[in-house]
């Protein structure tokens, strides 16, 4: 009978070992391997705790008597057990700086069901009239001790992240400011390019009608002008920064033998500081990034604004051999390095939401497009 007996409880206790080790898992997903050993060492600790103090009283306490006692506390534990791992998976939540209201109930459930343990633990130890009350201390300090590293954890991962948070958030703002930067410094350049230019053309211009060498002034004039056009800006709106971003965009793309389409609204809606030019910056540099991969002959972009009631909508597209959303709908980069690449995306949808807009991205024919509402 005893050894019946015994089996019955190794295979509950099994069973808890099991469920144990799934909350081991569990623990690991979630920290990503931040403190893995740590969690390993913590949960196998209290799981062979518990298995080893029920058997330890088994050999102290009549074999019957612990069938009741420890079944009790078993199915409690295994409750235990699913709550906890009910409660880590909040972490994934939590970890991105937020509480959502399954959180709350999750924790809230494990308070109750913390404080259920206890009560019934205490509960045991006085209808045996207190013969296991070394069992029951122990079980409810290993129950603390979990609530303590839970809570823990809980706090470290959200402060983690709110670091993060504001990493990233310097980030971007480092990243818009260089290219607010790098395009003030363009515009600078070629403002004085031209300007040196010009003086140096009106000189040869006022040498050759000083000396009165007509024809050849004319010549040099007609000259001059083919080399204007050739400089000449693509877009021209109400904006001279947004200018010089798009023109030097386009230029890239020209040389990169990309045929370039625009129709732009001469009057542009502004933005909050510069993240009009950030936004275009890396729309146009996704869009000139993916007509590199196409075959020349079919290089295009479009770029396009119109005013619809009190919204701007900037349109970019650009041409696609194959499906892009199709397999990658979140529009996650596919390079190697994803902490210098693959932030256009990011920055653009959180720019424009800064913005009170919308940021839209969907395919027609073959045409990749960007839809940006503000």
């Amino acid at each position: 009978m005893n050894d019946i007996l015994l089996n019955i409880v190794n295979i509950r206790m099994a069973i808890m070992i099991c469920i144990g080790v799934i909350l081991v898992r569990e623990i690991y997903l979630v920290l990503n391997g931040y403190i893995a050993k740590a969690a390993y060492v913590v949960s196998a600790l209290v799981v062979i705790a518990i298995a080893a103090i029920t058997y330890g009283v088994i050999y102290i306490v009549n074999v019957n008597l612990i069938i009741y006692k420890t079944g009790m506390y078993e199915f409690t534990v295994i409750v235990i057990y699913m709550t906890l791992i009910a409660l880590v998976n909040t972490f994934k939540t939590i970890r991105h700086g937020s509480f959502t209201k399954i959180d709350i109930i999750n924790i809230a459930a494990y308070v109750l069901v913390l404080c259920f343990n206890i009560y019934m633990l205490i509960r045991l130890g006085i209808s045996d009239g207190g013969h296991d009350v070394m069992l029951i201390m122990n079980i409810i300090v290993l129950s603390l001790v979990l609530a303590i590293i839970f809570y823990r954890t809980l706090v470290r991962l959200y402060q983690e992240n709110y670091k993060g948070q504001e990493a990233e958030h310097l980030r971007n703002v480092i990243e818009s400011g260089e290219d607010y930067l790098k395009n003030v410094q363009a515009m600078d350049k070629q403002v004085r390019t031209v300007r040196h230019d010009m003086n140096n053309q009106l000189q040869v211009i006022y040498g050759l009608l000083s000396q009165e060498r007509y024809e050849e002034a004319k010549d040099f004039l007609k000259q001059y002008s083919i080399s204007l056009e050739k400089t000449k800006e693509y877009i021209r709106t109400d904006n001279p920064i947004f200018n010089t971003v798009i023109n030097n965009k386009i230029e890239y793309a020209k040389s990169e033998d990309i045929i370039i389409t625009t129709g732009l609204h001469k009057t542009l809606k502004p933005m909050h500081g510069n993240d009009l030019y950030t936004i275009m910056g890396n729309v146009l540099d996704n869009a000139i990034e993916a007509e590199l991969k196409e075959e020349p002959c079919n290089r295009e972009i479009e770029i396009r604004s119109v005013w619809n009631g009190n919204d701007m909508i900037i349109t970019v597209e650009n041409y696609i051999s194959k499906s892009v959303l199709n397999d990658n709908k979140e529009l996650h980069t596919s390079k190697q390095d994803k902490k210098s690449h693959g932030l256009g995306t990011q920055i653009i949808k959180k720019l424009v939401k800064k913005n009170n807009g919308t940021c839209d991205y969907h395919e027609e024919g073959n045409m990749f497009c960007c839809e940006i509402r503000w």
